[in-house]
């Protein structure tokens, strides 16, 4: 039960996050959202003409992605930054609820599509691997505050089952930097010209 009530704040920092995000695409300018829909398009344009997909966004969504996991995995480590974990959710939340938003509001019906090939298909996987290891975290934060110095084998077995999440959820963010590298791009550039105008 006491997971299932982490899962679920867990959950909650994520749907505060969206929730922000969508606040902020209200706030925005339209000279603000007019030159957001041109970086997009320009994007989409370079993926389709010069291939720009593949091995640079790999990297680029490798190292953003294994670096939020590893921050989150080391505040983890230590009691004290446990909040930071939480703020880190929150923004994946953000992220998800701002791209998400600002696609729906300028694009209607046709941004929903690009959500559903862009947008949603990486975070279907980036959003719980952070979720799960956020969840992990505060499980072996507990743990250190029950066993304390009574016994270090315990505190050693919880640290190795964290590692063990940690580095499960590393291979679960490869395989969605891979779809956010390869798939989401190709499938992004290819609607682009039906739903881009």
């Amino acid at each position: 039960m006491s997971n299932l009530g982490t899962y679920l704040g867990a959950f909650l920092f994520v749907i505060l996050g969206v929730a922000l995000g969508l606040t902020a695409v209200e706030a925005l300018s339209p000279l603000q959202k007019a030159d957001l829909l041109q970086y997009l398009g320009g994007f989409l344009d370079a993926v389709k003409t010069s291939g720009v997909a593949g091995p640079p966004v790999m990297r680029l969504a490798l190292r953003e992605n294994l670096q939020s996991l590893a921050i989150s995995f080391l505040l983890g480590l230590t009691v004290i930054g446990l909040p930071v974990v939480a703020v880190l959710l929150l923004l994946r939340g953000f992220v998800v609820g701002f791209s998400t938003g600002f696609l729906a509001q300028e694009l209607g019906a046709k941004g929903y599509v690009l959500i559903a090939a862009g947008v949603l298909p990486a975070n279907l996987l980036l959003v719980p691997a952070m979720m799960v290891l956020a969840v992990s975290a505060f499980r072996f934060g507990a743990s250190l505050l029950r066993t304390r110095l009574r016994s270090r084998s315990a505190v050693i077995e919880a640290g190795l089952r964290y590692g063990a999440v940690a580095a499960a959820m590393a291979v679960v963010v490869v395989v969605a930097a891979g779809v956010e590298s390869y798939l989401s791009p190709v499938v992004l550039s290819a609607l682009w010209p039906y739903v881009g105008g």
